[in-house]
């Protein structure tokens, strides 16, 4: 049975998510994309970009559920699909073009100031050179 997105789309998200998960292949981060950016909920997708910046920065501990990231930004920000949009098209970016996995560029870092794990390294670093020396 095919049904038209509009139709799908009404529905509520406490309803249409569960059903999407259910679909084979489709996994959080698809459903909860889809319902952002396609159906317009305010739903924040999580990524690994995501997982790692706030590991990094020191929201959360290394390999934190996908629920339980996804709960730190339903607990802090209002339910609104643009600001969640936004937020994770940031985040995605940030991830994909400085807090890298290999060598970040944590001097490029818009966060670097409150990032736990630039602060460690910028410590590290005047020791790392002056031992090359």
């Amino acid at each position: 049975m095919v049904v038209p997105l509009e139709r799908l789309f009404a529905q509520p998200v406490e309803i249409l998510r569960p059903e999407l998960l259910q679909v084979w292949g489709l996994g959080k981060e698809t459903v909860d994309s889809i319902l952002c950016y396609a159906g317009g909920k305010a739903v924040m997708p999580m990524d690994s970009y995501t997982e790692r910046i706030l590991t990094r920065v020191g929201l959360v501990k290394p390999n934190t559920s996908y629920d339980k990231l996804q709960e730190l930004f339903y607990r802090n920000l209002p339910a609104d699909h643009e600001l969640f949009n936004e937020y994770h098209a940031q985040l995605d970016a940030l991830g994909h073009h400085i807090c890298l996995s290999r060598d970040p560029l944590c001097g490029d870092c818009p966060l670097a100031i409150i990032c736990a794990y630039a602060l460690t390294r910028a410590q590290r670093e005047p020791e790392e050179t002056s031992a090359a020396d």
